[in-house]
C-alpha cells in the first residue's frame, strides 16, 4: 500500500505543478491574458517559452496516469483506471503535437478553417476534447465499482455535476470573444476538485490501521469502579500561549452495567456558573480481552485493548461539540495512574489531515466506589 499512496502524492503534486507552469509560463508570455486565452496558447508555436508549458502539460497527463494505477488495488473493476491512464496517455500527446497558432485571435482561426494549418492543430484540439470526456466518465465507473454504497450515489452525483459543467462550458466556448481562458481554469479546478476527491478516498482505503497507544497501568477490576469523581482541564494548543485560558471543570463519571458485557459510562463536566456537559458511551467485551466503545461524538467508535498490568487504547476520531458545530478530530489517549492511585486520564486531540495538536483534555480522578463482586471480570 505504500506504493499507491505515493502514487496519490505524486498525482496531486503533478496537479499543483501544472497551475504553477501555466501561471509562471503566462506572467513570462507578452501581452498574455488567463482570462481570454487557453493554457496551450503558452505552448504554441511562436511563443517565448513552449517548453514550460507543454511541460506542465505532460505532468498534467501524468497525475492523471498516476491516480489511475493508484486506484487499482483499492476498486474491484478496473473501468476507472482505464479510464483515467488513457484521459492522461492522451493529454501527455497534446504537449507533443503543439498549436501552430493562437485559436484566441481571429487570423489563426481563419487559416484553421482553410485548412492552411498543420495536423497539429487538429490533433492538439481533439487530444483535448478526448481527456474531457474520458474523465467525465471517470466518476460514472467508480460508482459502477462501488456500488450499492452511499460513496458510489456521490460520484454518480459529481458525474452529473461534471457532465453538466462540460456541456455548459462548450456553449460557452462557442461565443465570440468569451473569456475563453478563464473558462478552461474552472474546468481545470472541477478536474482538481474531482482528483482530490479521488484521492482523499484512497488514501483513506489504504490508511494503515491505528496502534494501540501506551499501557496505562490500571487493572481492569479497578478501572470498571463504579463511578469515579476529581477535576479536569482544558487547553487549546499551543499551551504557551492558551495555558493561562485553561478551563478548570469538576470531573465525575459513573458505570452502569447493563450486561455481564455490556455497561454504560456517563460523563459530566462542570465548569462552573451552571455550565454543564454531559456525553454517555456504551462499552461492550468483543472479546476476553478487547472492548468496543460507542458514543454520538465517535463516529468510527473506539477500542480499548485490555491487558494483565492495564489497558491501551487505540487512538479515535471524535466529533468535538463546539457550540452548534462538532469539530473533527483524532484523539490520543495519553494517560497514567499516578503513586497515589489517582488516574490522569489524558487526552490529546490532534487534526485529521495534519495531525498538529489543537487542545488537550485532562481528568485527574480517583474510585468513590468499588466494582462489586458479582461485576465484571478483573
Amino acid at each position: 500500500m505504500g506504493t499507491t499512496r505515493k502514487l496519490v502524492w505524486a498525482a496531486l503534486a503533478g496537479q499543483v505543478l501544472f497551475v504553477i507552469t501555466w501561471v509562471v509560463a503566462g506572467a513570462l508570455e507578452p501581452g498574455y491574458s488567463h482570462v481570454d486565452q487557453g493554457v496551450s496558447e503558452l505552448g504554441a508555436q511562436g511563443a517565448a517559452h513552449p517548453w514550460l508549458a507543454n511541460a506542465g502539460i505532460v505532468v498534467y497527463g501524468l497525475s492523471y496516469v498516476a491516480i489511475g494505477v493508484a486506484l487499482l488495488p483499492v476498486l474491484r473493476s478496473r473501468l476507472a483506471t482505464v479510464l483515467f491512464v488513457a484521459a492522461g496517455a492522451v493529454a501527455i500527446v497534446a504537449a507533443f503535437v503543439p498549436l501552430d497558432c493562437n485559436v484566441s485571435e481571429q487570423h489563426c482561426r481563419d487559416l484553421w478553417d482553410a485548412g492552411a494549418l498543420s495536423w497539429h492543430q487538429d490533433v492538439h484540439l481533439w487530444t483535448d476534447l478526448v481527456a474531457q470526456v474520458l474523465l467525465a466518465a471517470t466518476p460514472f465507473a467508480i460508482a459502477r465499482a462501488l456500488w450499492p454504497s452511499p460513496v458510489a450515489s456521490l460520484a454518480v452525483g459529481a458525474g452529473v455535476y461534471g457532465l453538466a459543467f462540460g456541456v455548459l462550458s462548450f456553449f460557452l466556448y462557442g461565443i465570440d470573444d468569451g473569456p475563453a481562458g478563464l473558462i478552461q481554469r474552472l474546468g481545470f479546478l472541477v478536474l482538481l476538485v474531482w482528483v482530490v476527491i479521488v484521492a482523499a478516498g484512497i488514501l483513506h482505503a489504504t490508511r494503515r490501521p491505528p496502534m494501540p497507544g501506551q499501557l496505562v497501568r490500571l487493572r481492569p477490576s479497578d478501572f470498571f469502579a463504579s463511578e469515579w469523581d476529581g477535576e479536569g482541564s482544558l487547553v487549546m494548543w499551543p499551551s504557551s500561549i492558551w495555558g493561562r485560558f485553561t478551563q478548570p471543570f469538576e470531573a465525575r463519571r459513573s458505570a452502569t452495567w447493563i450486561s455481564e458485557g455490556v455497561w454504560r459510562i456517563d460523563d459530566e463536566a462542570r465548569y462552573g456558573a451552571g455550565r454543564v456537559q454531559r456525553r454517555r458511551m456504551y462499552c461492550e467485551f468483543s472479546s476476553e480481552n478487547r472492548v468496543q466503545i460507542t458514543a454520538a461524538d465517535l463516529p468510527e467508535g473506539a477500542e480499548m485493548h485490555i491487558e494483565e498490568e492495564g489497558y491501551r487504547m487505540v487512538p479515535f476520531r471524535m466529533a468535538f461539540p463546539i457550540g452548534p458545530v462538532s469539530l473533527p478530530m483524532r484523539v490520543h489517549d495519553v494517560s497514567h495512574v499516578d503513586a497515589d492511585g489517582t488516574l490522569f486520564n489524558t487526552f490529546e486531540a490532534r487534526g485529521l489531515v495534519l495531525p498538529l495538536p489543537l487542545a488537550r483534555v485532562t481528568f485527574a480522578v480517583r474510585p468513590t466506589v468499588k466494582a462489586s463482586a458479582d461485576g465484571p471480570p478483573g
